[in-house]
């Protein structure tokens, strides 16, 4: 076994014991709160730059640019992975084709709209008592933001009987829950026609009443 071979091993079993770790950390909370979708792992180590986020049992993993791994060839780093998603697979017991990896850089301009894929791999998740459309292949980021969790619950309710206008609203999931939680109306505003769409489907999925009227998707620049 070569070098690359040993360090990958090595850390693919590291990384193995921190994400067991984790989930057994979490485990009683998240039975407790009914939550499906999470974080499991940010950059806890720190020669191992990735996010791993669990949807109901898929995972979508965002891999950093760092300078532990910038002096790997392309074939090198491939086989990195290869190694690496071999232990998460098997230490979370998920099939690695409901594994997706997306590799994050510094951002710019439109870049946050530009997709990535096609494969069209749109699923449906739960989040408090609500449904939203999430995609961990085509786009930048997954349709819903996990660590917005609590600020979601927290906007729903203090919705009641207001108006609300959601700015950069991208997929609407503040908007489902101002909607649900009583709001009189929502306005929600992007530029991307893309999420616009989402938007409208993750209302339509919690049977927000389609009123243009009561809950206005519109395509402007902020």
């Amino acid at each position: 076994m070569g070098d690359l071979e040993q360090r990958a091993e090595n850390q693919a079993k590291m990384l193995s014991n921190r994400l067991t770790k984790n989930q057994r950390k979490l485990r009683k909370w998240l039975s407790k709160e009914g939550i499906t979708c999470y974080r499991l792992y940010d950059r806890d180590i720190p020669e191992l730059p990735f996010s791993i986020e669990f949807y109901e049992g898929r995972l979508s993993i965002s891999e950093y640019s760092r300078r532990s791994t910038s002096d790997m060839s392309p074939k090198e780093h491939e086989r990195w992975l290869q190694i690496l998603f071999d232990g998460i697979a098997e230490s979370l017991d998920v099939n690695r084709g409901d594994m997706h990896l997306r590799r994050r850089e510094r951002q710019t301009g439109k870049q946050q709209y530009t997709k990535l894929g096609r494969d069209g791999n749109t699923f449906t998740v739960k989040e408090g008592g609500h449904t939203f459309a999430v995609n961990l292949t085509d786009y930048l980021d997954t349709g819903l933001f996990l660590d917005h969790r609590m600020t979601r619950g927290m906007f729903g309710r203090e919705s009641e009987g207001k108006s609300v206008l959601n700015l950069f609203c991208y997929t609407g999931a503040f908007t489902v829950y101002a909607a649900k939680g009583g709001a009189r109306s929502t306005t929600s505003v992007d530029l991307s026609q893309r999420y616009l769409a989402w938007a409208r489907e993750n209302l339509s999925l919690n049977n927000v009443p389609k009123s243009s009227r009561d809950h206005e998707l519109i395509r402007a620049s902020v």
